[in-house]
């Protein structure tokens, strides 16, 4: 899906009339809903859509949305509570991009972001995103969080630097509901040898203000965080969380260049793995399985890397859940969809965790902080360990023999 080719008119959208003819394109074949029919491993987890399959309607899998868009593009729907409902439900994990991609070239996630845009623009802002949106223009965070206290996680592991080559970006929900995160990540580049810097005043990276249709409060936060790293003469930034990491990775599609590479935790520490210059052992054999976050995998298919690590981890053996890789099923936290519906993402996380269950599994390790924030929700009293791979990872450092 990271390589998209959209062989339709026009070739730039630049507003919801553009789609027009990807909502004409959608033939309602069914593909959105479900796992590709050659790759279904189990009768029982075979949905794609995680909207869909919490409401069980048409109108909330990308075919039904696609219908709900014409309708607005052709003057026959007005804005209503019950199509923001629709509209923004949708998690944007891109599950239906890759079915409708390839039988349609049709990829609704655009679509369905276009049609945010457009109702913000027409004042169609909910609550729970304007309250997002106004976190994160006073604190520069999502949660209301006091900026002063963005790097205190850093004490004693990483440092503020003018000039640096390589840069930490642990993203706003790391340091406000996740900070071990960064503290399992810093330790893991520290026992490399890793020179590495962090911002004065990092702020939000937008993700959330993207998926909402909030673009220009999104460019702004970006931009800030982008002008400070350049500052710094990085010519590498390392992700840990996925959200930030696709904000980054987009922003070409808010006219901005970077200048420097993007590169999550996963990505980076892939060619020491293969040089052998890492090696974990936790001190236990276990099986455990991974948790692709959307934002990271579908998008820019970083499938193997953060597996690749896993296995390396002495003692542990990685079995996958029923539905992985490009048929995983999101958590449910993405697209703004917990800030407004945290029941979609509530279903969408215990369902996971069923799967988890079924599958005969009680550890699951991914690669994004919302996603083991939602899992971890979803598993309070059911024996379920999840783990972010920084954190899985660096425990094992502690019993690497030198």
């Amino acid at each position: 899906m990271a390589q998209r080719k959209k062989y339709a008119f026009p070739a730039n959208r630049e507003s919801l009339e553009d789609y027009y003819d990807m909502t004409l394109s959608c033939y309602k074949c069914g593909y959105c809903k479900y796992v590709w029919p050659s790759r279904i491993q189990h009768d029982k987890f075979t949905g794609q859509c995680p909207s869909g399959e919490k409401y069980q309607f048409e109108s909330y899998y990308a075919s039904g949305r696609m219908e709900v868009v014409r309708g607005i593009i052709e003057g026959h729907l007005k804005w209503t509570d019950r199509l923001n409902h629709i509209l923004y439900t949708c998690t944007m994990c891109g599950a239906c991009d890759e079915s409708c991609g390839q039988v349609e070239r049709v990829y609704p996630t655009d679509v369905i972001l276009e049609a945010r845009r457009t109702a913000v623009k027409e004042g169609q802002i909910l609550p729970g995103h304007q309250q997002l949106a106004k976190s994160v223009s006073k604190h520069h965070n999502l949660y209301e969080s006091d900026h002063a206290d963005r790097n205190n996680w850093a004490k004693g592991l990483a440092d503020v630097k003018s000039r640096s080559k390589i840069i930490y970006f642990a993203g706003c929900t790391t340091e406000s509901l996740k900070p071990s995160i960064a503290k399992s990540t810093s330790k893991l580049l520290k026992s490399l040898g890793v020179e590495f810097g962090i911002l004065p005043d990092g702020w939000c990276c937008g993700m959330p203000l993207f998926d909402t249709g909030q673009t220009d409060d999104g460019v702004k936060t970006l931009k800030h965080n982008i002008e400070q790293i350049r500052d710094t003469g990085a010519e590498t930034v390392i992700f840990s969380d996925a959200w930030c990491y696709k904000a980054f990775r987009d922003s070409k599609d808010y006219g901005i260049e970077l200048g420097f590479k993007v590169l999550h935790l996963t990505e980076f520490l892939a060619p020491y793995l293969a040089k052998g210059k890492l090696k974990f052992d936790r001190g236990t054999n276990e099986t455990v399985t991974y948790q692709d976050p959307c934002y990271l995998s579908r998008y820019f298919e970083v499938y193997e890397q953060p597996r690749d690590l896993i296995k390396s981890v002495k003692g542990v053996t990685l079995k996958e859940m029923y539905r992985s890789r490009r048929e995983s099923f999101c958590c449910g936290a993405a697209g703004g969809v917990k800030f407004q519906f945290p029941e979609v993402t509530e279903h969408a996380s215990s369902t996971r965790i069923d799967e988890a269950k079924h599958a005969g599994l009680s550890k699951i390790v991914t690669a994004c902080p919302s996603c083991q924030i939602s899992l971890e929700d979803a598993s309070k009293d059911n024996g379920m360990e999840i783990y972010d791979i920084a954190e899985y990872l660096s425990e094992g450092l502690k019993k690497t023999k030198k």
